[in-house]
């Protein structure tokens, strides 16, 4: 079977069409809800935005609330590559960091600024009854 380029840029544009949230009027929505404005999250009509967690202690105190709140399942992912310029400032700034590019080859960062801290979220959930 021979798939054309076209037939490929159609079903990615149709996907798209498809993924686009359903848009409700906002008196509809109940307060506490986070909803989107474009490509921007908004928090009872007002911009919002969930500031980074950097140290265990932020990842525990966010669980912790979340177990109160009532949640039971949470979805999150992991991603950020850097380059070899860019490793010092993110070894500096404490930044998360999954791949390092060296011009070459990608370095997968299983360390404490890498996959160790997506480890830590996974084990913090579990912790807190969330799956």
């Amino acid at each position: 079977m021979r798939i054309s380029l076209f037939s490929v840029l159609a079903a990615v544009l149709a996907s798209t069409v498809i993924a686009e949230p359903i848009r409700r009027s906002s008196s509809k929505i109940p307060q506490g809800i986070v909803t989107t404005k474009g490509s921007q999250f908004e928090l009872d009509g007002k911009p919002f935005w969930l500031p980074l967690l950097l140290t265990q202690a932020d990842v525990d105190s966010t669980f912790k609330q979340m177990q109160a709140a009532g949640v039971k399942v949470l979805r999150t992912w992991g991603h950020n590559a850097i380059t070899e310029d860019e490793l010092a400032g993110a070894k500096e700034s404490s930044l998360t960091y999954y791949q390092l590019w060296n011009s070459a080859d990608w370095i997968l960062n299983d360390g404490p600024q890498g996959l160790q801290r997506l480890d830590y979220v996974i084990e913090a959930a579990g912790k807190y009854g969330i799956k």
